[in-house]
């Protein structure tokens, strides 16, 4: 009950800190997911969670936010845009 209290605080409250509420939605479910923590134990956690499928969405997460960050999305966007033949309402 204090996680799902806390993630609806923070989603109403997103104007004021800036954190997307995708954001808070995946860490109030990796909370869950802590084993003494969350709804799992730690014998639960290490049987049913498939770790390379885990790193691997972590990665992915860790790499997007990057590209975002960065301006590298940006820039790939403005770049194919400028080669394909789009009308220019898509510019």
């Amino acid at each position: 009950m204090f996680i799902t209290a806390l993630t609806l605080l923070f989603w109403i409250t997103d104007g004021w800190h800036g954190i997307s509420p995708a954001w808070i939605g995946v860490a109030a479910a990796c909370m869950c997911l802590l084993p003494k923590v969350g709804f799992i134990d730690g014998n639960e956690f290490a049987n049913g969670v498939n770790f390379r499928t885990f790193l691997y969405v972590a990665a992915i997460l860790g790499v997007t936010t990057v590209v975002v960050d960065s301006g590298l999305g940006e820039s790939i966007a403005h770049g194919l845009l400028a080669i394909t033949p789009l009308p220019s309402v898509y510019r």
